[in-house]
């Protein structure tokens, strides 16, 4: 115990001690911000999909799409005038929801006014609303699966609505989309829109000024957490190799006391450890309140 009290005696010790807290805790800041604001960009973007229109064949396929949350095929049908709706005639995608049975749907209100059914246009299929929405802009026209399978002509080339898990990872979606997936008449990819020549098929509508806070925010603090990091091993590897020099000049004290050279190497890595936990430790305690205030 003596042995390892005069390690913290010497005033490079203390200086390693002092400059690996401050990296330590400057790099949990910057992760920590970081992770605020994918955290945020997820919550205020909650439900950010990409749309677009591919052969029916490409499903499988594109369930194995990284970063997937939510998979939604999708047909666009009209709904008939006699439903009572402030559109008659609308053109409407809808898209398939697992929570759906039978001939049940999911609408905006708007479409099925003072009514809880409608039916689609050259179809005798009718359809009970389960549930009409007013409108929250992450809110779709949803059917189950069945009533898509009766609805799909088996030739028209389908709509799909990729719900993603991180909101952040979109323009990795959008370059492993345009790699793997034959999209239908899709010429162009740009800005995370996949252009549809013109069929209007939008794609990631949300304010591109606070979109790109978010992102600025988040390359900022990655950046500076990898630069701190990297000087990190550069003042880790300066200290273990002072460390060691230290050692070694002791080590003929220490096997004149009666040491043996196992238990010298022991100590050595001990030490070495203790200047790491150490300094871990202490950061903790100023980051954990850190993260929780966030």
């Amino acid at each position: 115990m003596i042995i390892f009290k005069s390690v913290f005696r010497k005033k490079t010790t203390k200086a390693y001690l002092l400059i690996i807290i401050c990296l330590f805790l400057a790099i949990g800041i910057f992760l920590i911000g970081k992770n605020h604001y994918i955290t945020e960009g997820n919550i205020n973007y909650e439900g950010s999909s990409l749309r677009f229109k591919a052969p029916i064949e490409e499903y499988e396929k594109i369930k194995k799409m990284p970063n997937l949350k939510v998979l939604r095929k999708g047909i666009s049908r009209k709904i008939s005038t006699y439903s009572n709706t402030v559109f008659p005639n609308s053109e409407i995608v809808f898209y398939t929801d697992e929570s759906l049975k039978g001939f049940e749907a999911i609408i905006w209100q708007g479409f099925v006014k003072d009514s809880n059914k409608f039916s689609i246009t050259d179809s005798e299929i009718e359809f009970l609303v389960k549930r009409a929405y007013s409108g929250t802009g992450k809110d779709k026209e949803l059917i189950s699966f069945e009533a898509f399978d009766q609805l799909y002509d088996r030739k028209e080339t389908v709509y799909f609505l990729v719900e993603l898990a991180n909101w952040f990872d979109y323009e990795k979606n959008i370059k492993w989309l345009s790699e793997n997936i034959e999209i239908d008449n899709a010429d162009t990819v740009i800005e995370g829109q996949i252009i549809n020549n013109g069929d209007g098929i939008n794609q990631y509508e949300k304010s591109k000024k606070s979109a790109n806070l978010y992102f600025f925010y988040v390359k900022i603090f990655t950046f500076l957490s990898i630069i701190l990091g990297i000087i990190f091993g550069i003042v880790l590897i300066y200290t273990l190799i002072n460390i060691i020099i230290d050692e070694k000049k002791n080590s003929h004290l220490l096997k004149y006391l009666g040491y043996h050279n196992k238990t010298i190497v022991i100590m050595t890595l001990g030490k070495i450890a203790l200047i790491l936990v150490l300094p871990l430790l202490l950061s903790s305690l100023v980051l954990i309140p850190i993260y929780l205030l966030w």
